[in-house]
């Protein structure tokens, strides 16, 4: 054999040694790149679906093992409404489901092997509640997540709720049944009841949902029903200016609705546009006369964020007279002995049946200082931070505007338009 065949040879055994350490380091590589949780894309309809998908993982990255055999699963971990997330799996072809009580991706990451080796192993499926017993657990969550106000109208529409699908499971409540409760309730309250307590329903439905007590929330298939307009009542200068003469009638004169307060506390409500509860629990302590500012806390008001209420000249006048009349009381609107007045809801209706008022409520006094506010020229946004109001279109249901100002700013028109016509402009 002479110098170049050799040669030839070992050129050639070397060239297919490199080949095969090529492919073995590609093969290695190719694994480690298939075991990473892959982000999964998506496409805009899923990207919108209120249940998000977050990962897409394969059974080798979490090592999922039955039997000491690695097994293959289709996992994804998704995102709920709240922010919580859960797991997702197929077992034997049954779809399961399970909470990871966390937020954080890298801490559901951690927890999805165990929770799904518990399913493996056939964990015994949790006893699902009646809906009377898990109300109970809904109204202490609800206590660590809403307002005194909030949690005390639920509780009077829980019991609706328990009086007729009380009886039934959470799995059992489905889209007929709500239906058929909807159709009872429309017989005794009016369709915008109905759809406060299906929104109550939902809520506790989507709290069984994070404790895995159901898969899904059936209120979400079924539709609202359809409500009535949104009811439009203030009260104008002269409905004012009588409200406010009965109210001091009744502070004078003993007997039924007598209230010593009333008067200050209808003319607060007009000035401030603070809702009834404010009112109630409106501490002196809340009224600071330094800074001028009447402070509602982030707790007590409804869009979670505090409120500073500008105290003007007229205002603090009327909470003056009232510091001095009561100088030991706690709250502003208080009894003799300086206690929480409570509510003045028959002592104001009694004010409106003396000024010969009709159709009125406390809440519409909200709506007359807000339209007050327009009719004053005051602008959209500055109408919105006076109510403490998130939005713009918040503040617009409570804006109206009366026939006599439209009908004035047509005539205006008119009137211009006759003159640029006529040429004396």
């Amino acid at each position: 054999m002479t110098k170049k065949q050799k040669f030839f040879i070992i050129a050639i055994t070397v060239s297919i040694a490199v080949a095969v350490l090529l492919m073995i380091l590609l093969k290695k590589k190719m694994e480690t790149v298939t075991d990473q949780p892959v982000l999964r894309r998506k496409s805009k309809h899923k990207r919108i679906r209120e249940e998000r998908e977050i990962r897409r993982l394969n059974a080798k990255s979490l090592d999922i093992r039955v039997g000491g055999h690695r097994i293959s699963l289709d996992v994804g971990i998704y995102r709920r409404e709240n922010g919580m997330l859960y797991v997702r799996v197929v077992i034997d072809g049954k779809l399961i489901r399970r909470s990871l009580e966390t937020r954080k991706e890298s801490e559901a990451l951690l927890k999805t092997r165990s929770v799904i080796m518990a399913a493996l192993e056939g964990q015994k499926e949790k006893k699902v509640p009646k809906l009377a017993e898990f109300a109970k657990a809904y109204l202490e969550y609800s206590k660590r997540q809403h307002r005194t106000s909030t949690r005390e109208k639920r509780t009077s529409r829980i019991r609706k709720l328990i009086e007729n699908l009380g009886s039934m499971r959470l799995d059992q409540i489905d889209k007929r049944a709500i239906r058929l409760y909807y159709q009872k309730r429309l017989q005794e309250v009016s369709p915008a009841s109905v759809n406060r307590e299906g929104s109550l329903l939902s809520s506790i439905m989507e709290y069984a949902c994070e404790l895995d007590f159901i898969q899904e929330n059936p209120v979400r298939k079924v539709k609202k029903l359809r409500e009535s307009p949104v009811r439009e009542r203030y009260l104008t200068p002269d409905e004012i200016k009588r409200l406010l003469d009965a109210c001091k009638a009744l502070s004078e004169r003993k007997g039924v609705g007598h209230n010593p307060i009333l008067y200050e506390i209808v003319l607060t409500a007009i000035l401030t546009g603070l809702r009834k509860g404010n009112l109630q629990n409106l501490k002196w302590s809340q009224v600071d006369f330094k800074t001028g500012n009447i402070i509602i806390p982030a707790g007590e008001h409804k869009n979670r964020k505090p409120l500073y209420f500008p105290i003007n000249p007229y205002l603090r006048e009327l909470l003056s007279g009232l510091r001095h009349n009561y100088p030991y009381a706690e709250y502003v609107f208080c009894k003799s002995d300086g206690t929480e007045y409570g509510d003045w809801k028959r002592s104001f209706n009694t004010a409106c049946e003396i000024a010969g008022l009709e159709d009125v409520h406390f809440h519409d006094l909200r709506h007359t200082h807000a339209t007050l506010l327009n009719m004053l020229g005051a602008n959209e946004y500055t109408i919105r931070a006076l109510m403490g109001h998130r939005t713009l279109a918040a503040s617009q249901r409570y804006v109206h505007t009366p026939p006599e100002t439209v009908r004035e700013a047509s005539n205006a028109l008119g009137d211009r338009l006759r003159s640029i016509l006529d040429g004396s402009d």
